[in-house]
């Protein structure tokens, strides 16, 4: 959102949710945003995501996008909604195309001008090019670009003037949870973008009653879940969770809040009355809906026992069509009335420049860039577990539930007539402690091989790579600490019944090979000379203990 005189600039855009987000933070600073000469939303890109990653409503989203286009057309301002592409976009999937034309269509309704990154994409056939580094963000060179070039046009952009007719009649409040629990915190979250006050949560705190908002529909929740003294690390963020409940006698709401600072859209309607309440919950099992990309039912999960809340944001109407009313209406192509698109910039000329520079860097490039490949998946290699899995007399595949990273493959060469046998490995680097669960689907003997990747020298032969299991643990039964390599395993065997999990955890320590040790394992492997061995240790590699 951008202001004239000294060109103050307000960012309210937050990571992952949509339009009801974009209402959200439009209410809670509607008294300077109506000073403002100029809001910019950006809400398609992420309730398009919403509904691939999320299972999203559809017929939620179609609502608050309605309800957000209906308030930005009141605020006597200029608006620019800009439709930021997905490259995942598929024009065959009617889904894809209704939650596209939702947003055309509300801003034809109310009068909103559209920079349609979408249609360009489509109509320059550039989908397959910008998924390459990453379809959900389109890249930072290109967004800087089309906010200079809306600024730079700033006079081509109309005030909303809707018809009056078209206007809804709602009220929204946001009830902090000073309101709901009647106490205040000192606990504030803060990062480099926001700050808020949140009230932390647990079992032990007591169940509020939301009776006073009897009547009023939850359309989203705010939390901030942090703690300094949690070590996690940025890429487990998504997968570490806590639940709310918030129910009465005709609703039960169980949601997940992610390790973010986390608006949740509600994907039901959910209607306060005399006896609903909210509190913290700790039963996953009885989740009802997924969150921002988080739920209890993911993989490699990690539940907290708090929950850090900020706030509920409220409705005073559900305005909701059915599937069929939404297919109906949104189906078909919906031209934009206020087409700003002129103003993007020349992308598909950027795109052909640098299509055309990868193809002759890629002709010139040296014989050695296969064993560039191939080097540094040895170099990855020199920090890599593995564990064969086998089991006499089955033949169906395990049920495994494993920490970030790991990989679980069944090769065909492990297959026997009188069983069935996986391989589990890390491909990633990044950390040494590992968590796997694994259910049997029959009773009986399985053995569990630990080694280390392979890694062949010019000759066929492996090479002793050596890897340490340390504080390994089977479901409680803790082992000493062995090295392994691919020639000299250590096995484990045990008993395990029908339905099963067999729980292990482990922490890994690597050989801290010397920078002449990995020369001598790349000679051995390729024929390449000192100094490209070198440069490809210290360009791609950090083999510093941690």
């Amino acid at each position: 959102m951008w202001g004239g005189g000294n060109h103050e600039f307000l960012n309210l855009s937050l990571g992952g949710p949509g339009s009801a987000h974009r209402l959200y933070e439009l209410t809670r600073n509607i008294d300077k945003i109506k000073t403002f000469d100029l809001v910019i939303i950006d809400a398609y890109l992420n309730d398009f995501i919403k509904y691939l990653y999320s299972r999203y409503n559809i017929s939620m989203i179609e609502r608050n996008a309605h309800y957000l286009y209906n308030e930005l057309s009141k605020l006597k301002t200029k608006v620019v909604s800009l439709l930021i592409s997905q490259p995942l976009y598929d024009e065959n999937n009617i889904n894809h195309k209704v939650i596209y034309n939702i947003h055309k269509s509300y801003c034809n309704l109310y009068d909103i001008s559209v920079v349609d990154m979408q249609q360009y994409m489509i109509s320059k056939n550039l989908f397959e090019f910008f998924k390459k580094p990453d379809a959900n963000h389109p890249l930072n060179s290109i967004m800087r670009k089309i906010g200079a070039n809306i600024i730079k046009n700033y006079n081509l952009i109309d005030m909303p003037n809707p018809n009056d007719v078209n206007l809804l009649d709602l009220e929204f409040k946001i009830i902090n949870y000073e309101d709901i629990f009647s106490k205040d915190s000192d606990l504030v979250h803060k990062n480099s973008c926001y700050c808020e006050k949140v009230l932390r949560l647990n079992k032990d705190t007591e169940i509020a009653k939301l009776s006073k908002y009897s009547g009023w529909f939850i359309v989203g929740i705010h939390t901030w879940n942090k703690d300094d003294k949690l070590s996690i690390v940025p890429d487990r963020y998504y997968g570490t969770y806590s639940l709310i409940k918030i129910s009465n006698d005709k609703n039960n709401l169980v949601k997940a809040f992610s390790y973010f600072n986390q608006f949740s859209t509600v994907q039901n309607d959910f209607l306060i009355d005399n006896s609903t309440k909210l509190h913290y919950f700790d039963n996953e099992k009885e989740e009802t809906e997924w969150g921002e990309h988080t739920s209890a039912t993911f993989n490699d999960t990690c539940k907290i026992d708090f929950l850090d809340f900020i706030s509920l944001f409220l409705c005073s109407k559900s305005l909701k069509l059915t599937l069929d009313e939404i297919y109906e209406i949104y189906a078909n192509d919906i031209i934009v009335n206020k087409d700003l698109s002129k103003i993007l910039p020349d992308v598909d000329f950027a795109v052909d420049v640098s299509n055309e520079y990868y193809e002759k860097a890629i002709q010139h490039e040296n014989n050695d860039s296969k064993d560039l490949i191939e080097i540094k998946k040895i170099l990855k290699t020199l920090k890599t577990f593995r564990i064969d899995v086998f089991m006499e007399n089955n033949h169906q595949e395990f049920d495994t539930n494993c920490s970030n990273g790991v990989v679980v493959e069944y090769p065909k060469w492990y297959d026997a007539s009188n069983g069935k046998g996986m391989i589990i490995y890390n491909n990633k680097i990044e950390t040494s402690d590992f968590n796997l669960k694994i259910k049997t689907h029959l009773s009986g003997k399985i053995s569990f091989k630990f080694l280390s990747s392979c890694v062949k020298d010019k000759d066929n032969n492996f090479l002793p790579i050596w890897v340490t299991y340390d504080k390994l643990t089977i479901n409680s039964k803790t082992y000493d600490t062995f090295s392994a390599w691919h020639n000299k395993p250590t096995t484990i065997e045990m008993d395990c019944i029908n339905g099963g999990i067999l729980d292990i955890s482990f922490r890994l320590k690597f050989y801290k090979y010397s920078e002449q040790d990995i020369c001598n394992i790349l000679k051995k492997c390729f024929s390449i000379e000192d100094n490209f061995v070198q440069k490809i240790i210290y360009s791609y590699i950090n083999y510093d203990e941690e």
